[in-house]
């Protein structure tokens, strides 16, 4: 899969919560720049952080296709 659209669920799950990335980045207490790396693969996610996202964005891992 191509890394730089790797998160497009996750992107939209933002968008369709009218969260931007600093505003997940400020929930979960860190960087926007590392919430960027998730974002475009860059930087994997561990399943502590990808709990984390599915709980702030009220969703389940698969439909953010954070499995």
């Amino acid at each position: 899969m191509d890394k730089g659209r790797r998160h497009v669920p996750l992107r939209a799950a933002l968008w369709r919560r009218g969260m931007t990335q600093r505003e997940l980045a400020e929930a979960l207490g860190v960087s926007e720049s590392l919430v960027s790396m998730y974002m475009s693969g860059k930087k994997p996610m561990g399943l502590d952080r990808r709990l984390r996202i599915a709980q702030i964005l009220e969703a389940d891992l698969q439909s953010l296709g954070l499995t």
